[in-house]
C-alpha cells in the first residue's frame, strides 16, 4: 500500500453510511466513537505503515536499483546484517531503523558483503539486496529464500516489529515476491519466521495517542504479470483516545482500487483509489 486513506473522507461516508435500518440497530454513540478513531488514529498509523513498507520496496529488485531517499543511512555491520536508519522525511523526530538479514528456508544465512569482489557495490539497499538475493537464487532447486527486517520507530512515536520479504516473483528471480509481519528470525534453522502482529503508537496533536496493532499475513507483490499495485490484506486494529477499540480492514487486489471496511459500524463499505485518494461508499 503506498497512499493515504484520507481522514475526512471517511469520516463523511462513515456518517452518511450510518442511517440504514441495519445500522439504526446500533449504538449511535459506539458508532461515532469508531468514526472518530478512525479519524484521529488510521492517517498517521497508515502513514507509518506506509513508509514501512516503502524502504521494503527499495528492496524490490528488477531493473534500475533506486537510490536511497535522502535522511537514509545505510551500513554494513559485520558480515551478516545491513543496518537502516532512516529519518523520515528527514525528520529526526520519525525515525525508522531496521536491521535486515539474509536467509534460505533451511535457515542458512547470507552474508551482506557477497559480490563486493573485486570491487564493492554502492552501498545502499537496492544494491546490497541484488547481491544478496541474487547469490541465494543461484543454487539449483534452492528453498524459497527470504530476507528479514527487525524494525522500531522511534521519536515522536513508538514502534516495533519484524518484516520478513520472500525472494523469487514471478519469474522466480531475485525478486521481492511477497511481504508480510512476522515473528523475529527462528533461533534454530527451519522455516520462514510465523506470522506475527507489529504495532505502531503516534501522538495526536492536541494531547493523546494512537495504538495501532496492524496484522499483515501476506502482501504479494510481484505474483501478477507486469504487477504495480499488491495484492492482500491488512488488518489494522486501532485504540485511541475515544476509547473505543477500532477494526479496519484494507484489502487490495492488484487494481488501483482497493476495499476499505470497518468492524462495527453496519454494513458500510468502501474503495479507495491508490492513485488519486478518492474514497467511495460501496
Amino acid at each position: 500500500m503506498k497512499k493515504l486513506i484520507p481522514s475526512a473522507a471517511i469520516s463523511t461516508l462513515l456518517l452518511a453510511g450510518s442511517c440504514s435500518e441495519t445500522d439504526a440497530l446500533l449504538n449511535a454513540g459506539d458508532i461515532q466513537a469508531r468514526i472518530d478513531t478512525v479519524t484521529d488514529c488510521l492517517p498517521d498509523v497508515f502513514q507509518k505503515l506506509n513508509d514501512l513498507l516503502a524502504v521494503a520496496k527499495l528492496m524490490k529488485s528488477g531493473g534500475t536499483n533506486p537510490s536511497d531517499p535522502p535522511g537514509m543511512v545505510v551500513t554494513v555491520v559485520g558480515l551478516n546484517v545491513l543496518n537502516v536508519e532512516y529519518d523520515i522525511n528527514n525528520d529526526p523526530n520519525c525515525h525508522l531503523s531496521m536491521d535486515i538479514t539474509f536467509w534460505d528456508e533451511a535457515g542458512g544465512q547470507q552474508p551482506i558483503s557477497i559480490g563486493d569482489s573485486p570491487l564493492p557495490v554502492a552501498n545502499n539497499i537496492a544494491n546490497r539486496f541484488d547481491n544478496a538475493a541474487g547469490a541465494l537464487a543461484t543454487p539449483a532447486g534452492q528453498p524459497t529464500p527470504y530476507f528479514h527486517g527487525t524494525w522500531t520507530f522511534s521519536g515522536n512515536l513508538s514502534g516495533s516489529g519484524n518484516l520478513t520479504g520472500r525472494i523469487g516473483g514471478l519469474t522466480n528471480q531475485n525478486e521481492l515476491e511477497s511481504l508480510y509481519i512476522s515473528a523475529g528470525v527462528p533461533a534454530a534453522p527451519g522455516p520462514l519466521p510465523a506470522v506475527q502482529d507489529g504495532s505502531i503508537t503516534t501522538n495526536i496533536t492536541g494531547g493523546g495517542q494512537c495504538v495501532g496493532t496492524i496484522s499483515m499475513p501476506n502482501m504479494e507483490t510481484d505474483t501478477l504479470a507486469s504487477q504495480f499495485y499488491p495484492v492482500g490484506t491488512i488488518t489494522i486494529t486501532l485504540n485511541g483516545p475515544a476509547g473505543v477499540t477500532t477494526v479496519v480492514t484494507i484489502v487490495a487486489n492488484g487494481t488501483v482500487d482497493a476495499v476499505v471496511s470497518v468492524a462495527n459500524i453496519g454494513s458500510v463499505s468502501f474503495s479507495i483509489n491508490l492513485d488519486t485518494l478518492v474514497v467511495t461508499q460501496l
